[in-house]
C-alpha cells in the first residue's frame, strides 16, 4: 500500500469532572519562534503508485503590524513526485523552490492566530483553551471536535480530534498537540484532506532539518505523534489494484469490526460489519476509481486505506 494516511486512534478516555480540571494542567505555549513544519500531500492516481508533494513552513524574525507583534511565516516547496507507468517516482525539475513569505503568527490567551499578508486579514489557527468534548468553530463549516486526551507526546499535551476538513470525517482522524499543532500540518485545522505533518523541529534542530523527501528523524515524527496504533502497522490489503475481491488482514491481536467504503470525496458508499482479523470484500459492483476504506477495529482505532479499483 503506497498511500500513507496519517491518522490517530480513537481512544475512549472520557474524563469526569469539569473542563477546569483539564485546563489546570501546565500549558505549553505554541512554538512559534525558530520553528519548522514539514508537510506532505498525496495525489491519488489510478495506477501502481501515488504522487506526492512536499513543502515546509518555517518562521523568521518578528514584525510589528498595527499594535500586534507577529513572527513572519515563510513557505518553501521541497519536491513534487509523480509516477511513471511502472510506478517509479520522478521529481518535477520545474518546481519553484524559492522562499515565499505567506504571513505571520502570534499567540494570545492560548489561541494561535495567523495573519495573511496578501489580504491583511487575521484568522484563528488554533485554540488550546479546550477540554474533551469541546468543538472549536473556525468557520461555519470548518470545525475541530476534541474527542479524547492522550498520553503526552514528547511531554506535550495531546488530543485525539475529528476535523471536518478531513476526507474521512466524521471519523476520528487526527491529533492535536500543544506546542506544534495538528497532525495534518501547521494549517491542518483548515486543510486536512490527504495531508500529513511529517516532522516538526525548532531552535537548532530547525536549522539542521533539511528534508529530502525521506523519513524525518528530528524531534517530532509521525511514529511518535500516533502512539496507539498497536496491531495496525501490520495491516495488509491485497491485491491492490483489484477488480473484485479485496482481502483485509490485521495481525491476530485485533479484529476488524466494520469497513466503510467511501469515494475520494468522502461519500459513504457501503458499510460492512464483521468480526475477524481477515476479511474479504467484493468491490466488483463499483466502477474503475479510487476508493477509500475506513476500517474500524475492535479496539476503536480507525485506519484509512486507499484502493485502486479497475
Amino acid at each position: 500500500m503506497k498511500l500513507k494516511f496519517f491518522i490517530a486512534a480513537y481512544i475512549l478516555l472520557i474524563f469526569s469532572g469539569s473542563s477546569t480540571s483539564l485546563l489546570a494542567q501546565d500549558y505549553t505555549p505554541f512554538f512559534i519562534a525558530h520553528s519548522k513544519w514539514v508537510m506532505s500531500r498525496v495525489n491519488p492516481i489510478i495506477g501502481p503508485e501515488d504522487g506526492h508533494f512536499y513543502w515546509e513552513n518555517y518562521t523568521l524574525q518578528d514584525t510589528l503590524i498595527g499594535d500586534k507583534t507577529y513572527t513572519i511565516l515563510a513557505r518553501r516547496n521541497l519536491c513534487s513526485l509523480s509516477p511513471d507507468m511502472s510506478g517509479e517516482l520522478h521529481a518535477d525539475p520545474t518546481l519553484n523552490t524559492n522562499e515565499m513569505i505567506v504571513g505571520g503568527l502570534r499567540e494570545e490567551n492560548r489561541k494561535v492566530y495567523v495573519i495573511h499578508f496578501d489580504t491583511n486579514t487575521e484568522q484563528l489557527l488554533y485554540d488550546f483553551d479546550i477540554a474533551v468534548g469541546d468543538t472549536i468553530h473556525f468557520t461555519p463549516t470548518v470545525i475541530t471536535i476534541i474527542r479524547a486526551l492522550n498520553p503526552p507526546v514528547d511531554g506535550l499535551v495531546n488530543y485525539t480530534v475529528t476535523n471536518s476538513t478531513a476526507f474521512s470525517y466524521p471519523f476520528e482522524t487526527g491529533t492535536l498537540s500543544e506546542g506544534f499543532g495538528s497532525s495534518y500540518g501547521l494549517f491542518g485545522s483548515y486543510d486536512s484532506f490527504l495531508t500529513d505533518l511529517l516532522c516538526f523541529a525548532r531552535d537548532e534542530e530547525a536549522d539542521s532539518l533539511e528534508y529530502q523527501c525521506t523519513p524525518c528523524s528530528q524531534y517530532v515524527t509521525v511514529s511518535t505523534i500516533d502512539p496507539f496504533m498497536t496491531g495496525v502497522g501490520n495491516m495488509k490489503i491485497y491485491p491492490n489494484p483489484t477488480h473484485s475481491i479485496l482481502t483485509l488482514e490485521t495481525n491476530r491481536e485485533v479484529n476488524i469490526q466494520e469497513i466503510s467504503v467511501l469515494d475520494v470525496n468522502g461519500k459513504l458508499l457501503e458499510k460492512i460489519s464483521c468480526s475477524d482479523h481477515q476479511v474479504e470484500i467484493n468491490l466488483s459492483a463499483y466502477p474503475a476509481s479510487i476508493l477509500l476504506l475506513a476500517i474500524q477495529l475492535e479496539n476503536k482505532h480507525v485506519v484509512m486505506k486507499r484502493v485502486v479499483k479497475y
